[in-house]
């Protein structure tokens, strides 16, 4: 599966979920389109508890991190050079 398998939509969530990552945030959805990405191994949901509550949320798979990124465009050499 590639950047291509996904569409605009797919693309969304898998950059809201990164961008919950890198920020030490848990991302919590409910759209249907999650659980399609679910199923097809792009995102997990996760269970746990806190204080005595129950939390779920949704993380990226390898598979979810690798395609967000691909999706990506590459860096032109200016970006590349600039400081």
């Amino acid at each position: 599966m590639t950047a291509a398998d996904v569409n605009k939509s797919d693309l969304l969530i898998l950059e809201r979920a990164y961008k919950a990552e890198i920020t030490g945030q848990r991302y919590r959805g409910s759209a249907r389109r999650i659980e399609a990405l679910v199923a097809k191994g792009y995102l997990v949901r996760e269970h746990g508890t806190h204080l005595g509550f129950a939390h779920e949320w949704i993380e990226l798979t390898h598979l979810g991190r690798m395609t967000y990124c691909m999706s990506c465009p590459a860096p032109t050499e200016e970006e590349e050079n600039s400081p």
